[in-house]
């Protein structure tokens, strides 16, 4: 009995560390005038010094609660993602497995590979910025349609 309660409260203080240390990513998610409904999206893009060949495809970014997800070219995704301060890690990216043209997949790969190396963010009004080793993603807030 005492090992269950020793392990249960252990459990407990551990959830709240996480619960207290949070997730800063309500920064990202809204400001003044934004909903948890405001999108990202992607202007500009590099991987490993290579730019990203945005062109007619929306790559888009929306946060909920500890979670990225959008439209990443062709399908769609989410992934959760850890914040503390402006250090972001993003874990495990989900994905549809729509099927397109080479180009669209190939800048979808490339997209997801350089947001999956994320590691901190900055955001100066519409413009959010995703930078990590050998990556940087740029997006700009997109009006909401109601």
């Amino acid at each position: 009995m005492k090992t269950t309660l020793r392990h249960f409260f252990l459990a407990f203080v551990a959830c709240t560390l996480c619960a207290c240390l949070g997730s800063n990513l309500s920064a990202i998610a809204t400001g003044v005038g934004e909903t948890s409904e405001s999108v990202w999206t992607l202007t500009q893009g590099n991987l490993d010094g290579k730019p990203l060949p945005i062109t007619n495809t929306a790559i888009t970014l929306q946060v909920d609660n500890n979670t990225f997800y959008g439209n990443s070219g062709i399908n769609t995704y989410n992934a959760p993602v850890t914040a503390k301060g402006s250090r972001i890690s993003v874990d495990n990216i989900f994905t549809t497995l729509m099927a397109g043209d080479i180009e669209n997949l190939k800048l979808e790969t490339d997209y997801l590979s350089a947001l999956q190396r994320v590691e901190k963010y900055e955001r100066n009004e519409n413009t959010l910025i995703l930078t990590g080793k050998g990556v940087s993603l740029t997006y700009q807030l997109s009006p909401v349609q109601k």
